[in-house]
């Protein structure tokens, strides 16, 4: 996900822009990627108990240590008393030759799905005494122990800030070769949860769906990156490097639309072409209208409409006003004809007017 000091980056260019939904502020910069595989479940816990991960590379396992060992270094880093019912993550780092990888254990009660185990919801007892002869078999029978390995790296790629409903969303583009075993850890980050006393507290187990069948690694995996995501403002880290070799980040802002040089030039040259075609179809209609032809050949639906205007209206047609008012003149025949004056004429069939001169047919491309 990205970093805090990218999306302020890319929100400082706000400011220079007329945001729109099309609006896309990006820049390519590392952000954090966080990869976790987790061991199934191991129930029946004895102090001999192996405490096994999963290997750097996401098929092998390991020994980490004995489960009691395990218990007597998280009691020797909590001066105050834990109970068995409440016990804080236990981090340690990988012991895999150069590796970053850092290892999850916990423990916790199993009581979900399984009745017998349910009185230490209310009957619980110190976690220096889960071990003991007392209370061995309530641990071996109602507590389960999981461990996750946890990689974190640095991947560089294309951050985004959208807007969504004038909402802005950040996001990073998508990995494609997710999964533990098929990232590529390019810049690994190492994990020291030594002093980050909220991954120490023993609340930390209730933000993962152990024992619910939940994305136990997913809720892990965001946890993390959220911690890593949050880096320092990027106003206090500003002037921390003034001088020296140190990367820098362009950040590129894109809108997208349509638009027009809005310079004057421009514009008074697009207003003179669309008035000077305004005044010539003016000044030619006027000129149609008035001489009663266009051309040397009547073939355009106008011109049959100013050949209809300059027509006499014909005795034969009762039924012709400012329209037809019947569907008989729908039925008729008509044709265009040349005079004895030389002039074109609309005509129809048995039309009285015919007999008065000849018609002739009009002959194409020539002047009437």
């Amino acid at each position: 996900m990205p970093t805090q000091f990218a999306v302020q980056g890319m929100r400082l260019l706000e400011k220079d822009l007329v945001r729109t939904r099309d609006t896309n502020i990006s820049v390519d910069i590392p952000h954090p990627v966080v990869a976790t595989k987790c061991m199934p479940p191991k129930f029946l816990i004895t102090s001999e108990t192996d405490v096994s991960y999963i290997q750097d590379d996401g098929r092998s396992q390991a020994t980490l240590s004995k489960a009691g060992e395990l218990l007597n270094r998280l009691l020797r880093q909590n001066a105050t008393g834990l109970m068995s019912d409440s016990l804080p993550p236990i981090w340690s780092q990988s012991p895999e030759p150069n590796s970053s990888a850092l290892i999850g254990s916990f423990i916790i009660p199993w009581i979900y799905n399984n009745d017998r185990c349910r009185y230490l919801e209310h009957r619980s007892y110190p976690a220096a005494q889960m071990f003991s002869d007392e209370h061995r078999r309530a641990t071996e029978q109602c507590f389960q122990l999981i461990t996750c390995n946890v990689q974190a790296f640095w991947k560089t790629s294309l951050n985004i800030i959208t807007y969504t409903d004038e909402t802005p969303v950040a996001q990073t583009s998508l990995i494609l070769d997710a999964g533990f075993d098929r990232v590529h850890r390019e810049n690994p980050i190492t994990l020291d949860l030594s002093d980050m006393a909220s991954f120490n507290n023993e609340s930390f187990i209730n933000i993962l769906p152990f024992g619910t069948d939940g994305p136990v690694e997913d809720t892990l995996s965001a946890v993390f990156v959220n911690a890593l995501a949050n880096a320092p403002d990027i106003q206090l880290v500003s002037g921390i490097f003034e001088n020296g070799n140190h990367p820098t980040f362009d950040f590129k802002a894109t809108q997208y639309g349509y638009g027009y040089d809005g310079s004057p030039i421009s514009v008074r040259l697009s207003m003179a072409v669309i008035s000077i075609y305004f005044l010539v179809t003016v000044t030619y209609l006027l000129y149609i209208l008035t001489v009663g032809y266009t051309s040397t050949s009547w073939s355009t639906a106008i011109e049959l409409i100013l050949l209809a205007l300059q027509s006499k209206r014909p005795e034969g047609l009762k039924n012709v006003s400012a329209g037809a008012d019947s569907m008989l003149t729908y039925q008729k025949a008509v044709g265009v004809r040349v005079n004895e004056k030389h002039e074109l004429a609309l005509v129809f069939p048995n039309e009285p007017d015919t007999k008065l001169g000849r018609m002739r047919k009009v002959v194409p491309n020539r002047f009437y």
